[in-house]
């Protein structure tokens, strides 16, 4: 009876340590996502960042290519990575080629769909440090060849899919992003 009731005492231990370790596991993560909104003062980083698309052709006819150019302007807050997606009416558009910019010198992800180009850009190591950019700077130029004539269709930037880290935090400006417009003559 005596070897019976130590088992028995021992299963409780291991359960009140399991649920005790369950909960500090819980708490730690919550601690963890409460922190991924601040830097590293405390402070919550002001969502300055500016994004535009921009070209020097407003106007095109079928069958003829322009570039546009994404454009980052960060100010002085540092951009650790940012994931671009920009969206256009693949009946009107078609994307020829994307090109990386000038602003990151590491681009890991490059992807055209039928409507949608997607661009991944991290800061990168030169051999003795870490370069991480910041300020004002092209992304990328994106070639695209006009289809069917239209009065006007755009080059959207997605906010929701669009997303340009700095200190861990999302600094994007939504109310300072420019998409682009143009028409597509016979």
């Amino acid at each position: 009876m005596a070897i019976q009731k130590d088992f028995k005492n021992q299963n409780v231990g291991l359960v009140v340590l399991l649920i005790l370790l369950f909960l500090v596991g819980f708490g730690i993560v919550s601690l963890y996502q409460t922190q991924k909104t601040t830097d590293t003062t405390g402070k919550v980083l002001p969502k300055t960042a500016k994004l535009s698309i921009v070209s020097d052709k407003k106007t095109v006819s079928a069958g003829e290519s322009f570039t546009v150019k994404l454009l980052l302007d960060s100010g002085n807050q540092a951009v650790e990575a940012a994931d671009f997606t920009l969206t256009f009416d693949p009946k009107y558009l078609q994307v020829k080629n994307v090109a990386p910019g000038s602003y990151f010198k590491s681009y890991p992800v490059n992807k055209t769909e039928e409507d949608t180009v997607k661009i991944s850009a991290v800061a990168y190591f030169d051999g003795s440090s870490v370069i991480i950019p910041k300020g004002r700077g092209d992304v990328a130029s994106i070639t695209f060849s006009a289809v069917t004539p239209v009065a006007k269709t755009s080059i959207n930037i997605d906010p929701v899919k669009t997303a340009i880290a700095s200190k861990g935090q999302n600094i994007l400006a939504a109310n300072k992003i420019t998409d682009f417009s143009i028409r597509v003559r016979k």
